[in-house]
């Protein structure tokens, strides 16, 4: 499978256009795995963000969003490909061979404790191989709730027209939420001149915090070769990925049942009232300024309501 990382931002208005283009790119090519680093902002604090990935971000000093890796694979020296290029390297990608399989197991987790244990095995596919290897286990979290800025608001005929300028109940989807071990992938797993058929492993433990919701969550592996001399990252040899609520563990109890009632909001942006319509009543509803500050709070008894 290759693997897609998107560099995106929650203030950046063209990167929501972007993620249309991948599920699009994903949607033609389902071997494709696509996990977003969000960059953080300065002025403000991004719910979004995790420490490992602003480590990528700045070891690669990238600068503009949206931009993106396919398996590492570099174009033109440049290892962050722009979004015209997305596509022709996904499909070409895909018709690489693949020198290593590998594979998630033995996934465990305690809804009490919220620990999640699982473990990575690498296999190669020659005895020819050489390098020096690095596996990488991504924490990946779907559909996490946060305000994205939009420049489509009035381009007509876009699927985001209408939408505002800033949509704040944006669901943002494959957020890399932590990268387990250093962020450039745990060494000393696969030796530099692996046997083939041979499977070497590791086994990786972790805690989802609270807030996060294991029914959403995903672990994504993949081997890859590293420059250890530059510290610089090589190509992606293989990813894979399972999802916790695909699998035959219990990942959800009645605190992680979070109900989200469907809505619509008038004017967008707004600047002294806005105008709620709900489908179904929410016990209440909590309206803050993009600082977060609460500006209003009340009980909900009809479906249409003005603030």
């Amino acid at each position: 499978m290759v693997l897609f990382e998107k560099f995106t931002n929650a203030y950046c208005g063209v990167c929501p256009d972007a993620s249309l283009q991948i599920k699009d790119i994903v949607n033609e090519n389902p071997n494709t795995i696509w996990i977003n680093h969000h960059k953080p902002v300065t002025f403000t604090d991004n719910l979004l963000t995790n420490e490992q990935s602003i480590a990528l971000w700045n070891d690669l000093n990238i600068a503009g969003v949206p931009t993106g890796m396919i398996d590492r694979t570099l174009h033109n020296s440049s290892i962050s490909i722009s979004r015209s290029l997305w596509k022709e390297k996904v499909e070409a990608r895909l018709l690489e061979p693949t020198a290593f399989d590998i594979a998630i197991e033995d996934v465990s987790y305690d809804l009490d404790t919220r620990d999640l244990q699982f473990e990575v095995v690498a296999t190669a596919n020659t005895d020819v191989l050489t390098g020096s290897y690095r596996v990488t286990a991504y924490i990946v979290e779907d559909s996490v709730i946060y305000r994205q800025h939009s420049y489509f608001n009035t381009q007509a005929g876009h699927p985001l027209e209408g939408l505002g300028d800033i949509l704040w109940g944006h669901k943002h989807l494959n957020v890399v939420r932590d990268i387990l071990g250093d962020h450039w992938g745990t060494t000393d797993i696969v030796p530099n001149n692996p046997v083939a058929d041979t499977p070497y492993s590791h086994t990786y433990s972790y805690t989802i915090p609270e807030g996060h919701f294991a029914h959403n969550t995903k672990i994504v592996a993949m081997i890859s070769l590293h420059d250890e001399v530059t510290n610089y990252p090589g190509e992606v040899q293989n990813a894979t990925r399972v999802i916790l609520k695909e699998l035959d563990i219990a990942v959800s109890n009645t605190n992680e049942q979070v109900i989200l009632p469907s809505f619509t909001i008038s004017p967008n942006p707004t600047t002294d009232y806005i105008e709620i319509t709900f489908q179904t009543l929410p016990k209440k509803v909590i309206i803050t300024d993009a600082q977060g500050k609460i500006k209003t709070q009340a009980t909900i008894t009809e479906l249409k309501n003005s603030f």
